[in-house]
């Protein structure tokens, strides 16, 4: 994308960029969805999460997995203070005693005021109604930070991102995009892994749908899903034999002389 801005479109502004990272982003998760690797990876997790469940019920569960990304475009004037939400919409899965059932959707997203570096090498400040807005919004709020190298402002930097806290106020905010200086600033691989697990943002529904993501303003969602459905099975669920084994004497003695000779070395 930074390629595309350099020889195609220098100097151009946030929605824009916002737009094109878009659809670079929905082309390479196109991608890794036809490659499995959301499956492969949702499978890991799942091993991770129930190690004694056996491979092939896990391998049912995570098989189809795919993932997208979505822009919904502002149609009304802003009400949120935001310029972008960002959400996440990943699958539910949850233990029954003989089951393992996908238990709906979690939903997590964070608040994103876009703040783009001019010429003069200045952060835009926030506006009266922001001011106004913001405040109350600290827990789920971050910077999205936009600049160029150059002064032809063909060379995007990376995106960086500024992660509020609960315990900032809005003038601190400001006065680090005034100075120039903030405590951390975090890549958009690192903002997309903490949303992903549950470290900021929120998962506050009437927040999701009233602030972060409502229908009427921008929003980048990326949903992991089955295109297909998850998988068949009673109710939805996939019985989870379990992994344990029993050993024979022989391989009990076996594994008793083993652990004596290592512990001699």
């Amino acid at each position: 994308m930074q390629q595309e801005i350099k020889k195609y479109y220098p100097d151009k502004q946030e929605e824009f960029i916002t737009e094109l990272f878009h659809g670079r982003f929905a082309f390479a998760l196109e991608k890794a969805s036809n490659d499995q690797l959301i499956a492969i990876a949702f499978l890991k997790d799942l091993m991770v999460a129930y190690p004694d469940i056996l491979e092939t019920a896990l391998e049912q569960i995570a098989n189809g997995l795919v993932a997208d990304v979505t822009l919904h475009k502002r149609s009304t004037e802003r009400k949120t203070g935001g310029d972008l939400g960002l959400m996440i919409v990943r699958p539910q899965i949850i233990r029954d005693q003989k089951y393992l059932i996908k238990h709906g959707d979690y939903r997590r997203g964070i608040l994103c005021q876009a703040k783009m570096k001019s010429k003069d090498k200045k952060w835009g400040q926030f506006t009266r109604q922001q001011k106004k807005q913001l405040p109350s919004r600290m827990s789920y709020l971050c910077l999205l930070l936009y600049s160029y190298k150059d002064l032809e402002r063909r060379e995007l930097n990376n995106y960086q991102w500024y992660v509020c806290k609960n315990d900032e106020t809005l003038d601190q905010v400001a006065e680090y995009l005034k100075r120039d200086e903030f405590p951390r600033l975090l890549s958009s691989e690192s903002i997309i892994a903490k949303i992903g697990f549950g470290m900021i943002g929120t998962d506050d529904d009437a927040i999701l749908d009233e602030i972060v993501a409502p229908k009427k303003n921008t929003a980048l969602i990326i949903r992991l899903f089955w295109p297909n459905g998850p998988w068949s099975g009673p109710d939805g669920g996939i019985y989870i034999g379990t992994s344990i084994r029993i050993y024979t004497a022989q391989e009990n003695d076996e594994q008793y002389y083993r652990q004596q000779n290592e512990m001699q070395y």
